[in-house]
């Protein structure tokens, strides 16, 4: 299995507990910097589970290359497809996709726009994020939860086992440049994950803002150093491909509860700007208690 070194931005603890994606501030933040293996999965893909690792490598569910980034054709074609897929996958009973977001910038590039504007000014186009996190806590997982349910299925749903996933997916041409690390959920310890809340400018040019099209915030998991984690990445994924991975499952015994996660740089980049979709989504099983 072939390995690349890289750095991987770890939580700071000198950092402030709340931060605001989509905005100059956002690019200037610290981390604690180590370098780390990232292990390639080609040719080992089927070793990898949700419920051991906490994500799988899917295959030929796509019906296009590329995507209009507009409402009428992401609901009208790319959730249908998202929800078939994930169903096939975990066996869920429901799937709900809640938000999405397209990524066409190199992270140098936003970070260049970030230049000379003020912490809270915001920035127009989202690139990779590259810092270990998870988009949700367990209790940022309840508020996407609350946020995407009327009084009536919130009162079904959190009786039931749930989850909150990520399908991404490279759009156009396979990722060659700051592909998606994956951290095995099996090498981390719940001492790793720190909640730090991520609260949205509410303003209509704020890109992490409108990915999440209710509330003003959540609170994330992001990710302390541990010797013992072991990172993965699938090397030159296809547009036909994803990874389907876990932000949080509310079973909390016997399988994988969540998946770290960053973009990465190495020596091995090239060619044009990573282009990537992701699609969140809330998977219900109401055959399983929560």
């Amino acid at each position: 299995m072939a390995v690349v070194e890289t750095n991987i931005n770890y939580f700071d603890l000198s950092n402030d507990r709340v931060f605001y994606p989509g905005t100059a501030g956002y690019q200037r933040r610290k981390f604690d910097v180590k370098t780390m293996p990232i292990h390639d999965l080609r040719g080992k893909e089927d070793e990898f589970t949700l419920d051991k690792n906490g994500f799988v490598v899917m295959k030929g569910h796509w019906s296009e290359e590329d995507v209009v980034d507009e409402p009428e054709h992401i609901e009208g074609v790319v959730f249908p497809e998202t929800i078939a897929a994930v169903k096939k996958l975990t066996g869920a009973s429901h799937v709900l996709p809640f938000s999405h977001l397209v990524r066409r910038s190199l992270a140098s590039t936003v970070r260049d726009q970030a230049e000379g504007k003020k912490d809270s000014d915001t920035v127009d186009a989202p690139g990779p994020t590259i810092f270990a996190h998870c988009d949700n806590s367990v209790a940022g997982a309840r508020t996407v939860l609350e946020n995407n349910s009327t009084p009536e299925e919130l009162e079904k749903r959190e009786k039931m086992r749930w989850a909150i996933m990520n399908v991404w997916r490279p759009l156009k041409r396979p990722v060659q440049r700051e592909p998606l690390a994956l951290l095995d959920a099996a090498t981390t310890d719940r001492e790793d994950f720190i909640g730090v809340m991520a609260m949205f400018p509410q303003k209509k040019d704020a890109a992490f803002g409108q990915a999440y099209k209710k509330g003003v915030g959540f609170e994330t998991s992001q990710i302390l150093y541990n010797p013992a984690h072991r990172w993965y990445y699938a090397s030159g994924l296809r547009p036909d491909e994803a990874l389907l991975f876990k932000q949080f499952d509310t079973k909390d015994s016997g399988v994988a509860r969540q998946t770290p996660h960053t973009a990465f740089q190495s020596k091995e980049d090239t060619g044009p700007p990573r282009e990537s979709m992701e699609v969140r989504c809330l998977v219900f099983w109401e055959n399983e208690n929560a």
